[in-house]
């Protein structure tokens, strides 16, 4: 962008007593970044409808989403710090499954949408991560699979999504061990689901 600059220029004489103003403009350019981004963040581009060309693993990155990035195969991240934009949506597609260990994914200013599975694919939650500031921070779809643990979601309008589970809430879409959900009150019934589930698996070992 071009912003346009005044600077004011005044002189004095020998009883210091101004004896002269003069007024200059001058325009420039100014390369306006988001406070997200920085001169090593990796930017996922919005409407990517393929992850090739991404690698498939991360490891003490800064990413940047900026709009709906679609993730058609496995991909992990570990002790990374995610940013997301305004609306912004992570979409996970085919039998593929995404690995978060010790990162963040947070707004950088305004809600994001969250992550989203279409068919089959699996969110691994496994140890230390956080997802914040979105409207389903989880979305499992009709197929989708949850592992969660030892991780928060806060700080959101819907922490887990899950249209396939009523009315038969042991379809066991997902497991939960000791995880952290603060988001509509709603949603709290998935903490009791969750230990049903873990139960029913200790049972069967």
């Amino acid at each position: 962008m071009t912003n346009t600059a005044r600077m004011i220029y005044q002189s004095y004489d020998s009883l210091n007593v101004p004896n002269y103003i003069a007024v200059m403009y001058a325009d420039t350019c100014l390369e306006v970044i988001s406070k997200c981004i920085t001169s090593n963040t990796i930017i996922f581009k919005a409407n990517e409808y393929t992850s090739n060309g991404y690698p498939s693993s991360y490891s003490n990155q800064h990413i940047y989403v900026e709009g709906d990035f679609y993730m058609d195969m496995n991909m992990s991240f570990e002790n990374c710090i995610i940013k997301t934009k305004a609306g912004s949506k992570l979409i996970l597609l085919g039998n593929n499954f995404i690995t978060y260990f010790n990162t963040s994914i947070s707004a950088c200013d305004t809600m994001w949408q969250g992550i989203e599975v279409r068919d089959r694919g699996t969110i691994y939650l496994e140890n230390l991560n956080s997802i914040q500031d979105a409207h389903e921070a989880i979305n499992l779809g009709l197929l989708g699979n949850l592992f969660m643990a030892n991780s928060e979601i806060i700080n959101s309008v819907t922490g887990v999504k899950i249209p396939s589970a009523y009315p038969n809430l042991l379809a066991d879409p997902f497991i939960f061990e000791k995880p952290y959900l603060e988001c509509t009150p709603t949603l709290f019934y998935l903490i009791t689901l969750g230990k049903i589930l873990m139960e029913l698996s200790r049972m069967q070992e």
